[in-house]
This record gives structure tokens, sequence and C-alpha cells, in this order.
């Protein structure tokens, strides 16, 4: 998978839920261009030091979408 480490808990699935569906959202709506993981995390509500926990990069996501 394109993912630093597995989740072990349900929150940390869903945080990479989260951040999945909020990265397809900018996808959808602004296009390639506009991708990136300070638009990923404002989309998603959530900081980006907890996307890096799990995703080195914003193509990591897109790996696993």
């Amino acid at each position: 998978s394109g993912l630093l480490r597995e989740p072990k808990q349900r929150r940390s699935v869903e945080l990479i839920d989260t951040f999945c569906n909020a990265s397809m959202k900018v996808l959808k709506e602004e296009g390639g261009q506009y991708f990136s993981t300070n638009l990923i995390t404002e989309t998603s509500g959530l900081v980006v030091s907890s996307l890096y926990r799990f995703f080195l990069k914003k193509m990591r996501v897109c790996s696993i979408i």
C-alpha cells in the first residue's frame, strides 16, 4: 500500500479514510493542478502533521484512493 505504516487502531483507519475522501473531493472539484497537502487537510478539517504520520507525500495519498 502507499502508507508509511499500517493503522492499528480504528481511529487511525478513520483518519486515513477522511484524508482519502478529502483527496477525492479535491481532485474532483479542483483538479490535479491544485492538489496539495494543505488543500487536503483544509478540506478534511484535519492537521497536516496527521497526514504525514501515514503518508510521505501527497502522491502516496493518490496511490490508495
